[in-house]
């Protein structure tokens, strides 16, 4: 019963976590129909479909009692917050110096420059209200 414990029994019926009774019951129905040991006539696939009803039934026994289920998604909850983030990427072993911490390769903070006098903008609004102000910019 501890490798249960570590199944998701939503995945395993196919719903939300947010499935109310009516929907669980009926995604177990259509799941046990559709993977029952009595269709299958292969041995090795018999055994495959007898194991997923089994997880069915445990799945569905376990989200239908009120108790057990919130017992349930509070041990979900926990995992999650335990688990860790996602990872973050290693620190630049060589920073730009202090002075250009966060530009552009191009320069300044923005990569659209004025073809006449080289200077960088961050929009291109700013761009344009630089053209149009400044005709004669060096």
């Amino acid at each position: 019963m501890g490798d249960n414990r570590s199944r998701n029994y939503y995945e395993d019926l196919e719903v939300s976590p947010r499935a109310c009774d009516a929907v669980i019951k009926a995604a177990h129905r259509v799941l046990v129909q559709l993977h029952h040991p009595d269709k299958v006539t292969d041995p090795v696939s018999k055994a495959a479909a007898e194991e997923r009803t089994k997880a069915l039934n445990s799945a569905r026994d376990e989200l239908l009692d009120p108790v057990k289920r919130a017992a349930y998604d509070l041990q979900r909850a926990q995992e999650r917050r335990q688990r860790p983030g996602p990872s973050q990427p290693p620190p630049n072993p060589n920073p730009p110096p202090a002075g250009q911490r966060g530009r552009q390769p191009g320069g300044g903070f923005g990569s659209l420059r004025c073809e006449r006098c080289g200077r960088t903008f961050k929009t291109a609004g700013g761009l344009e209200w630089h053209r149009t102000n400044f005709r004669n910019c060096a």
